[in-house]
């Protein structure tokens, strides 16, 4: 059985499932909040529901940060940023 070293991430191509995996997620998370202000039969309700949709649309930011740091690390795009953190500046890294 072959594994993945702990310091690679896998290539994953942007292909129909990603792209319909995105749409339903947006899907999802637009279905909570269009629900923002419509009538709940108590407080605690609109509070749950609200704090639901806070909850998945922060998920969906998240997910889509470290998405694409772990895209920047497997395309070797991270040596860059780190190269750019140790020295201050993006132009020593530039060579000019």
């Amino acid at each position: 059985m072959q594994r993945f070293t702990n310091d690679k991430f896998p290539m994953v191509g942007v292909g129909f499932k990603v792209c319909f995996y995105v749409l339903v997620a947006h899907g999802f998370a637009g279905l909570h909040v269009a629900a923002w202000n419509l009538h709940f039969p108590s407080r605690l309700e609109v509070i749950l529901w609200r704090t639901s949709s806070l909850i998945i649309c922060g998920l969906m930011v998240v997910i889509f940060v470290v998405e694409s740091a772990a895209d920047w690390q497997r395309r070797e795009r991270g040596k860059l940023i780190r190269a750019w953190l140790k020295s201050g500046t993006i132009a020593d890294t530039e060579g000019h």
